[in-house]
């Protein structure tokens, strides 16, 4: 699973083709299903942060993480969290919420949220 993972965490969305080439039959098979995907159209054109560190304090408490992926998009930023199987577990909702609000005070940008499912290959918009 955390093979799997790091192919996403470290996979050059500038270069699409050059990064392709560098993976397995496997990978590349995985993550063209992933690029095939609406949500992901133009992310060659974004700015991509990937592992984008946090930390924040919500309401007197810490909160710290890694968020997977922050397209950084003229108009708008697109987070996306990457999940080997199951995206149906509440606390991912709340996980990305924190994720969200946190972004929200970084950019001035409408905020879009999604959780992938790497091998069920399908995205989840989460919240508004």
């Amino acid at each position: 699973g955390t093979e799997l993972h790091k192919v996403f965490e470290t996979f050059d969305f500038r270069h699409i083709e050059a990064a392709l080439n560098r993976l397995s039959k496997n990978e590349q098979s995985m993550m063209k299903r992933f690029l095939a995907h609406q949500e992901v159209q133009s992310i060659a054109t974004g700015r991509c942060y990937q592992e984008y560190p946090f930390m924040d304090f919500v309401n007197g408490e810490e909160q710290s993480g890694v968020i997977d992926l922050v397209v950084d998009y003229d108009d708008h930023i697109d987070l996306i969290d990457y999940k080997l199987k199951t995206i149906d577990d509440e606390a991912y909702q709340k996980q990305l919420s924190t994720y969200r609000n946190y972004l929200a005070k970084k950019f001035n940008k409408p905020i879009f949220s999604y959780l992938y499912s790497i091998r069920d290959n399908r995205f989840e918009k989460v919240g508004d």
